[in-house]
């Protein structure tokens, strides 16, 4: 089985994303796509896709990779169905679920037991625009990407933690925040609490 490239990558992202589209899912680009996609200067490899989804679209997302002939390896699911992780050939992609309230909105955690990470305005993932190419794609915001890398980067052990390091990095950078800065957010991070009370609306509010 050849190594997938870039372009494969890309390719796979376009069919998602355009699927989503028709059937009207909301949907953003996460993970380090999302980071390129705002910070072209941000490059770097990948081997996944990683999408964040409002969670009364989650199963209709699952139903979009099926159609794509992904699959659900039964072990790698979390218990709460919040964060979804298909496989297809040597092709993960993974999702977070979003939870809208009012004034704030909750993203799942991963290894946390289904907790969930509440941001308040303005760190929410508005509708951000970015580009990979000639594709123009919804992603969550640097804002947004800052604080769930920071929470996940807790774990010191956690597999990528090097590489969420250097991700943090170039978002304070991007963000223009300086080491105190960071500080701050990084320390707010660490205090936030999981969010269990809101109410769970499929869309984002306007």
């Amino acid at each position: 089985m050849r190594a997938l490239t870039r372009d494969d990558l890309l390719t796979e992202m376009r069919l998602i994303l355009e699927a989503c589209r028709v059937r009207d899912l909301e949907t953003w680009l996460a993970g380090g796509w999302a980071i390129e996609a705002q910070i072209p200067k941000a490059s770097r490899d990948h081997d996944d896709i990683d999408f964040a989804v409002a969670l009364g679209h989650v199963e209709q997302f699952q139903e979009v990779l099926r159609d794509l002939r992904y699959a659900f390896p039964a072990h790698k699911q979390d218990r709460d169905g919040l964060r979804p992780h298909a496989e297809k050939q040597s092709l993960t992609v993974q999702a977070a679920a979003l939870r809208f309230g009012d004034e704030c909105v909750c993203i799942s955690v991963p290894d946390m037991g289904g907790w969930w990470l509440q941001l308040e305005r303005p760190w929410l993932p508005a509708r951000q625009n970015g580009r990979l190419g000639d594709m123009c794609v919804r992603c969550m915001s640097a804002e947004a990407l800052l604080i769930s890398k920071l929470s996940v980067n807790l774990r010191r052990d956690h597999p990528k933690a090097e590489v969420y390091e250097k991700d943090i990095c170039v978002l304070a950078e991007h963000l223009r925040l300086d080491r105190e800065g960071l500080g701050r957010i990084r320390q707010r991070a660490s205090a936030i609490e999981p969010a269990v009370c809101l109410p769970r609306c499929p869309r984002p509010n306007p």
